[in-house]
């Protein structure tokens, strides 16, 4: 869980990034992404639709990359992913762009899927809500309060990156491109510690 909990606040921030720099777009919550899409094309204003659409699919894409690499049998996937993710962060850095961001995020759905027995969601909170409703009517409670805290955690990250993220795109970006370089080092340590173990 605590990995899961990194990950939703790192999504948090990279979404409240696109949302105050000027983009007004979602960079890891594609449903709200899908209805201004709709709203756009629907006002036929096809510039803004444009760029929702090239979002939506990066994030898309993203993904297939990360499920290609997260295939069972290799040995540091979770690692691979991480620094896939983490080089789409600093090339958001690097070109001062939103958009490899969207594939970052879409890149980070794959990282892992499950948690203490419990499906996760790395990127986007309306699943983990619903996860939470289930759980408190069938009386699991834990159940309903980690999902609850993958909810905290997103939140915590996207007012973390309101507040702090800095002036300016790229400055916005470092803090989520390091932090993924540090997830992945972590994640590869772990990694090559239970290999060590298993032999």
């Amino acid at each position: 869980m605590p990995l899961a909990w990194l990950l939703a606040a790192l999504a948090g921030w990279v979404d409240a990034v696109g949302l105050t720099h000027g983009f007004h777009i979602y960079l890891s919550f594609m449903s709200g992404n899908t209805t201004n899409l709709a709203g756009f094309v629907a006002q036929q204003h096809w510039q803004p639709a444009g760029m929702v659409a090239c979002v939506i699919l990066l994030f898309v894409a993203g993904s297939v990359a990360g499920e290609c690499v997260a295939r069972p049998g290799w040995r540091f996937g979770r690692t691979v992913i991480l620094l896939l993710e983490a080089a789409a962060l600093s090339l958001a850095v690097a070109l001062d762009r939103g958009l490899p961001a969207a594939f970052a995020m879409g890149v980070q759905t794959s990282v892992m899927h499950r948690s203490e027995g419990q499906s996760v969601s790395l990127a986007y909170v309306t699943g983990t809500l619903v996860q939470v409703g289930r759980s408190l009517a069938a009386g699991h409670f834990r159940i309903a309060g980690l999902h609850a805290t993958l909810w905290f955690s997103l939140t915590a990250g996207a007012v973390a990156g309101m507040l702090l993220a800095g002036p300016s795109l790229r400055l916005a970006m470092v803090t989520p491109a390091i932090a993924a370089v540090l997830l992945a080092g972590i994640a590869a340590w772990r990694e090559f510690a239970s290999t060590r173990h298993r032999h």
